[in-house]
């Protein structure tokens, strides 16, 4: 658009988004301070564990430690599932130590913060083994007295670890079934959500009933006898799928009860808090954003809105505002023990920079001024996360209806369900995130290059990302109600024709194809078993929802998003 055209659009500051965001910040701060209230944990502290050793990778780990250890205490290790992070145990490990043990959790080679190893079994074992090794050495624990706990993957190599130690009194597998004897791992406990898209409640008892011994086993009976480490038992929740069953109340207290058992330990008063927690997390991580979002847009304003039509300041802003996503980053170097907090603090900037270029694009080519762009915007996203969860939500219930209907007692749980799911997915989803975009986030933040490439794709075209987001989801609400390409508006497109831009984009998405091959490579290999789990997990965490997602458009008033104006705002010329 030539400066003429710019000059002659309306000239409003924008007010209104200001406002908007401000009221918006407040409501989530206040919300994740809420939370924090009800899930905050008191009285215990962390230590962080490098675990070297001669021809074999670093690995980063966390003790969790109550403040007072005056006696050794039981230790236990958690291990987390496949492309995950020590992060997803976090809410175990807190209420094991507020029952009074000592917990490491750690990173397998090539997640989070360890350093990168082709996967392997033989790998993982060895890694299972080092961390073993060092929480049974700490001088606070007691190291004939360890409990293994995992999820998924990690459920499966640490019971592998812990089949032939008598020391390991308990092993809790949440989320995996393994060819378990009746005697080994010692005293086992099986936990899963009823909706875990991988292993069914069927496959679950019958797992079970191998343990047992016994071909009538059921779920929430407990076999065996705990001196002998025979004891046996398996668990539901209601409320969660595989990915969040890590932060399931339910499995998290049934969790601890079974250690407390295994080691004859009485247990303290009180129900799981620490659940809450990542909700509030995410409340205070969208607060930031928007509170940074307003700060931002009441800044650009002062300099002359007409001035801050051009691209020249369009990019000129969005260079500064790429500077300050990494504020943070260099902070860390001096002031390391702030931990997450400046990790969080640059995945907000980093948000705050990606909208905040959306909506001075809109703005520059609406025609009903600045301060109606906001609204709309936070609908459409609104409206595209309503849809998101309800297809995840619908998969998952479509997934489970026969054996709903054989527990008729799910039905009690469903309101759980649909309150927890989508908020504890949001949460994983910003998790994941951070660790996509900080290849360490713990003494020394460092950003990874796919963090670089994306700040400079916004500096040289701002707002791009974001619109071909939007321009994409539309497109395939349209294909999917069956109706060709959306309807044109009077909204004018949004256009940028620069080649620097086309060839950022291209090789923004190279560096995500490349980035997701390697993780599969280092995961796993790539072979026919990989091939076989990742067709059944494209079909449960994929393919599935994205059906549910194409009844619910063509059969509710959800279908009206792809015909909501402006359709056309989202058009992009690369």
């Amino acid at each position: 658009m030539h400066h003429s055209e710019l000059s002659s659009l309306p000239s409003q500051k924008p007010v209104g988004n200001v406002r908007l965001c401000l009221l918006a910040a407040l409501g989530l701060f206040g919300l994740g301070a809420l939370l924090y209230g009800f899930g905050r944990v008191d009285g215990y502290r962390v230590e962080h564990w490098t675990g070297t050793e001669p021809g074999q990778p670093d690995l980063s780990g966390r003790f969790y430690l109550p403040e007072e250890t005056s006696e050794k205490l039981p230790g236990v290790l958690l291990c987390h599932g496949a492309n995950n992070s020590k992060e997803t145990m976090t809410l175990l490990a807190l209420e094991f130590v507020r029952h009074g043990y000592v917990v490491l959790a750690f990173d397998f080679g090539g997640h989070g913060e360890s350093a990168p190893q082709p996967a392997s079994d033989a790998a993982r074992l060895a890694e299972v083994q080092r961390a073993a090794a060092a929480l049974a050495q700490h001088v606070a624990v007691d190291g004939q007295r360890l409990i293994f706990g995992g999820h998924s993957l990690g459920a499966r190599v640490a019971a592998g670890v812990a089949w032939e130690q008598d020391r390991v009194r308990a092993t809790v597998s949440l989320g995996m079934i393994f060819p378990a004897q009746t005697d080994r791992p010692r005293n086992l406990l099986l936990g899963a959500g009823f909706y875990d898209q991988l292993h069914s409640p069927a496959a679950m008892q019958a797992a079970l009933q191998t343990a047992v011994g016994d071909a009538q086993a059921e779920a929430g009976t407990h076999y065996g006898d705990f001196a002998t480490g025979t004891a046996r038992a398996l668990t539901y929740s209601a409320q969660v799928d595989h990915v969040l069953e890590p932060f399931d109340s339910t499995l998290i207290a049934s969790s601890v009860a079974w250690a407390n058992a295994s080691l004859a330990k009485r247990p303290t008063a009180g129900q799981p808090r620490a659940h809450w927690l990542p909700i509030a997390w995410t409340a205070n991580v969208l607060g930031t954003v928007c509170l940074a979002l307003a700060v931002w847009q009441a800044a650009l304003g002062r300099f002359g809105w007409e001035r801050l039509r051009e691209p020249g300041w369009r990019r000129g802003s969005a260079l500064v505002g790429a500077a300050l996503c990494l504020i943070p980053v260099a902070s860390s170097r001096f002031i390391p023990a702030l931990d997450y907090w400046w990790a969080d603090l640059s995945l907000a900037m980093f948000l705050t920079l990606m909208l905040n270029n959306l909506l001075w694009r809109l703005q520059v080519h609406a025609a009903t001024g600045p301060g109606a762009v906001l609204p709309w915007v936070l609908s459409f996203f609104g409206q595209m996360v309503v849809l998101a969860g309800s297809a995840w939500l619908g998969a998952m219930l479509l997934l489970r209806l026969p054996a709903a209907c054989e527990r008729l007692e799910v039905i009690w749980d469903l309101p759980g369900l649909l309150l927890k799911q989508p908020l504890y997915l949001l949460s994983y989803a910003l998790m994941k995130l951070r660790l996509l975009l900080f290849s360490s986030y713990s003494t020394h933040v460092t950003p990874s290059w796919i963090l670089l490439g994306l700040l400079l794709f916004e500096v040289a075209s701002p707002g791009t990302l974001l619109i071909l987001l939007a321009q994409g989801t539309q497109r395939l609400v349209c294909l999917l109600r069956w109706q060709g390409s959306p309807a044109p508006t009077s909204q004018p497109a949004v256009e940028d024709n620069s080649p620097l831009a086309g060839r950022l984009l291209a090789s923004v998405l190279l560096v995500v194809a490349l980035v997701v091959l390697w993780q599969l490579v280092q995961l796993a290999g790539v072979n026919w078993s990989l091939v076989l789990v990742l067709g059944q997990i494209a079909f449960a965490f994929g393919l599935l929802p994205l059906v549910v997602l194409c009844v619910l458009i063509n059969c509710t008033s959800l279908g009206r998003l792809g015909n909501s104006p402006p359709e056309n705002w989202g058009r992009v010329t690369l």
